[in-house]
């Protein structure tokens, strides 16, 4: 699916972030941002890729004018597209926005946690937009790969949208009518762990940051 595609889908699945906002009582603020950031986040896996372009890497067009090949810093539908780690992006999302005190109450954060958990979702969403088509996207890092070989990459896009619709749908009524306090009670589970895996880290995402950013500036990449 592409860009295109993927943002539609984001429109057409983010009733399920605004019921969950709704029914967890969040302030509408909040609920906005989870949707300003499922809009990012459902295009989120394409976008860490870091694509790029150098002025060695030119391709003829049609016309004969020469362009810019466009490359990414990491592979396509690599560790940006692995499953297990954006559920655990989720399932953080939903313990900080939901379970941690951690600067509750300050609407900066608060803004910044409906933000987080609105982008999750919509890179959930991205990979189940992905999953039929024969390009296969990693199930954990490191591990198998996963694919329906349904169809090929951009293929039946308004069907996948129109199912991720459907579905979507039903769960955003079922999380409207039922008790879901089953859905808290795993998240914090799971988030447990997760808090003591992102206190160690976020130092190592610092040092990658700034890797790259060297990497960039030796070679002559251009962002």
């Amino acid at each position: 699916m592409n860009r295109k595609g993927h943002r539609i889908t984001a429109a057409l699945t983010v009733s399920v972030p605004i019921v969950i906002g709704i029914k967890q009582h969040l302030p509408w603020p909040i609920i906005a941002m989870s949707i300003i950031g499922c809009a990012w986040g459902v295009t989120a896996p394409d976008d860490v890729e870091i694509r790029y372009t150098t002025e060695s890497d030119t391709e003829i067009n049609e016309d004969g004018s020469k362009a810019h090949v466009s490359k990414t810093l990491f592979d396509h539908r690599g560790m940006s597209h692995d499953i297990a780690l954006w559920i655990a992006l989720f399932s953080f999302s939903w313990w900080w926005l939901f379970i941690s005190h951690f600067h509750h109450g300050e609407l900066a954060w608060d803004l910044a946690k409906g933000a987080l958990f609105g982008a999750t979702y919509g890179a959930l969403i991205h990979l189940l937009a992905d999953l039929p088509n024969g390009r296969s996207i990693p199930l954990f890092p490191f591990g198998p790969r996963v694919c329906l070989h349904l169809w090929k990459a951009s293929e039946n896009e308004a069907l996948m949208g129109f199912i991720l619709f459907v579905l979507s749908s039903l769960l955003a009524v079922r999380i409207a009518l039922g008790n879901n306090d089953w859905i808290r009670v795993v998240t914090h589970d799971v988030a447990r762990g997760l808090e003591v895996a992102f206190h160690y880290l976020f130092p190592l995402l610092i040092t990658a940051a700034q890797w790259i950013t060297q990497f960039a500036a030796d070679h002559g990449l251009h962002f």
